[in-house]
């Protein structure tokens, strides 16, 4: 819940909100977020990668979340345990809500697009290596881990002078893809 209410994340574009709703409501949720052993996400995700992800199944609206990554978190977030969940919940909500592609890093040291596989890799080659039918280009780029859709702010004010400092646009939302 809190990741989803920080303004950092998809509720800083006013087109989403987000609540929390208990299991045993009789009000459907728009989507589930579901903590899933290794097994079970890979029954519900498939394995194509034979690496541990998380996936947006469509069929319930569920983002399934590996329960081996969410303890142990992934290399390219160096032991940050707290970022990396923030990211994979951000990152998962933002298949779960329309943006079903991929984005690359679009340049080297700037802080990684949410869409970014960044729990495989921060690099593109390495990510295009891993799969070249996604969108990553066969280049070096490599960016800086992120967990956040709006790093700088929600396009408020807030931030535009460190993005601008960095050379990067102030939201890193992925491109309108809905």
């Amino acid at each position: 819940d809190a990741t989803l209410a920080n303004p950092k994340s998809w509720i800083g574009d006013p087109r989403f909100s987000f609540r929390h709703i208990a299991a045993d409501s009789k009000e459907k949720p728009d989507l589930r977020i579901q903590l899933s052993s290794t097994q079970t996400t890979h029954e519900v995700c498939g394995n194509s990668y034979q690496m541990e992800t998380s996936c947006y199944m469509p069929i319930g609206n569920r983002v399934v979340l590996n329960e081996s990554r969410w303890i142990r978190g992934a290399s390219p977030f160096d032991g940050d345990i707290g970022a990396y969940r923030q990211y994979m919940v951000n990152h998962g909500v933002g298949h779960g809500i329309g943006y079903a592609a991929h984005q690359p890093c679009e340049k080297a040291g700037a802080l990684a697009p949410i869409m970014m596989q960044q729990t495989l890799s921060l690099n593109n080659k390495q990510l295009y290596d891993i799969n070249p039918e996604e969108s990553y280009a066969d280049n070096d780029l490599t960016c800086r881990p992120n967990s956040w859709v709006f790093p700088y702010g929600a396009g408020n004010g807030n931030g535009q002078r460190e993005a601008q400092e960095a050379g990067v646009s102030p939201s890193n939302r992925p491109n309108d893809q809905r």
